[in-house]
């Protein structure tokens, strides 16, 4: 499985995948990964970001569907699509 990162992405921006409503496992987003070990079935997967407060975005999900020789797959984006990172700016006061 693999993604493209969003614009202004933090560098601590993870992918989050879950399985049959567990948490299967986190990867950084920055190696735009490949996600490796995912058995057969629906899978959700999101970015979220690792700073206090942080932005998550809504699940995906991909299924993997069993082949005799591949693995054929369907996903389902989520509602919207997150191209560019909401970026948090701190609130001051003066």
């Amino acid at each position: 499985m693999r993604w493209d990162l969003p614009r202004n992405a933090p560098s601590d921006l993870k992918v989050e995948v879950t399985s049959n409503g567990h948490l299967w496992g986190t990867v950084p987003a920055s190696g735009q990964g490949v996600v490796d070990r995912l058995g057969y079935g629906t899978h959700s997967i999101r970015f979220v970001d690792g700073r206090k407060g942080g932005y998550t975005s809504a699940y995906s999900t991909v299924t993997f569907h069993a082949g005799t020789w591949r693995c054929d797959s369907t996903i389902t984006n989520a509602n919207s699509i997150v191209q560019e990172w909401p970026v948090s700016e701190p609130v001051t006061a003066d």
